[in-house]
């Protein structure tokens, strides 16, 4: 299976984890245990995709009303690849974030759904630091007031940065990032939502190789 295929097929455990935030910690756990038996025997691996999750992380959404606190949903997926001798590139391969309704001068906005639409490739500094561009395609039903869908819904653009460090963990065969993401509309928009501000205290990030062989069991479960 390509690491493409292995990601499509964590979908639905994903979906599970959404499904039941209660066994989220066990899940991680699980991945945990799954992906140290993939990367023996050779000790560890480095590069590939590797996926996180965050449920219920606070977040600022900077509106037309102010400042609001939102509790954020967050699937993150980076790809990390050689880069030359014992170095290491990073992009970010997917984003897949939500939250419930916050309030604007127009009323609340409805849930919001964001989805990755384009991101860059940078190296992993020698303390792990990185700055990693992204630009998010962000739907809330307050929009559809402003441009009704035709047929399609409108989603505004919102651009900005992931910052923060990298560490890899051999024994674990995970990566832990900390740092920030943050986003700002840009082009069309409704005029609403404007910025959006997500303190990452700590996302394990594991292989999706592992990701995907514990989807398959839950599935044959």
């Amino acid at each position: 299976m390509d690491s493409r295929n292995a990601y499509e097929s964590s979908l639905p455990f994903r979906s599970s984890l959404r499904a039941y935030p209660k066994l989220t910690t066990l899940g991680l756990v699980l991945l945990f245990l799954v992906g140290t038996a993939l990367a023996r025997p050779d000790g560890s691996t480095r590069t590939g995709h590797f996926l996180g999750i965050l449920t219920g992380a606070p977040a600022t959404v900077r509106t037309d009303a102010g400042a609001q606190t939102a509790k954020l949903d967050l699937d993150l997926v980076l790809d990390v690849s050689p880069r030359g001798h014992d170095t290491h590139s990073v992009s970010v391969h997917d984003v897949d974030l939500s939250a419930p309704s916050v309030p604007t001068g127009a009323g609340g906005t409805g849930p919001l759904d964001g989805d990755l639409t384009a991101s860059g490739t940078v190296p992993i500094g020698p303390d792990g630091r990185v700055t990693l561009p992204v630009t998010v395609a962000l739907h809330y039903p307050l929009i559809d007031r402003v441009f009704p869908p035709s047929p399609e819904p409108f989603r505004e653009t919102f651009g900005g940065t992931i910052t923060g460090t990298l560490t890899f963990d051999p024994e674990e065969s995970a990566y832990t990032f900390a740092g920030t993401l943050h986003l700002s509309v840009r082009g069309a928009s409704s005029g609403n939502l404007t910025a959006l501000d997500l303190p990452i205290e700590g996302i394990e990030l594991y292989p999706d190789s592992a990701v995907a062989k514990l989807a398959a069991a839950r599935n044959r479960g």
